[in-house]
């Protein structure tokens, strides 16, 4: 997790800054520090997880995360194979997230995550995002992935 201060800054590779920022983005979540959370992406920035998780702004995405995490008692958010173009600011990591409710049995979600990214004073940002969700233990209103048939 990045410490207060530290920036995901210019002189980082990239694909360092972006697993940091990935890094940031799952304590965040997990730790409901919604501030550092909003940080990690653009004034203008999109999320899209699915039909009805979808926000645009950092205020909206401020709500979201808010709704989502107070039907949870607790989360754990894991990224890994990252991949990132400096060129293009285009990223990939896989994702699995474990979520605990009170009323219901527990979550567990797979998939990948699709990033945009702009820099802003130096510091990297999330300018969109899109989930596409592999599988889950229970259905939810998620992106999934597009599935290919071989003949």
């Amino acid at each position: 997790m990045q410490r207060k201060g530290d920036k995901l800054t210019t002189h980082m590779p990239f694909l360092e800054r972006v697993r940091l920022l990935h890094s940031s983005y799952c304590a965040s979540v997990d730790n409901e520090d919604f501030a550092e959370l909003v940080a990690l992406f653009a004034p203008d920035a999109e999320i899209d997880y699915g039909p009805t998780l979808k926000a645009q702004g950092t205020k909206s995405i401020d709500r979201l995360f808010r709704a989502l995490r107070s039907s949870c008692e607790a989360t754990s958010h894991h990224t890994t194979n990252t991949t990132a173009d400096p060129l293009s600011l285009l990223g990939m990591t896989y994702v699995m997230a474990w979520h605990k409710f009170a009323d219901a049995p527990d979550l567990k979600v797979w998939g990948r995550y699709l990033d945009e990214f702009v820099t802003i004073n130096d510091e990297l940002r999330v300018s969109k995002r899109t989930l596409l969700v592999h599988g889950s233990t229970r259905p939810m209103p998620f992106n999934t992935l597009p599935r290919i048939m071989l003949m």
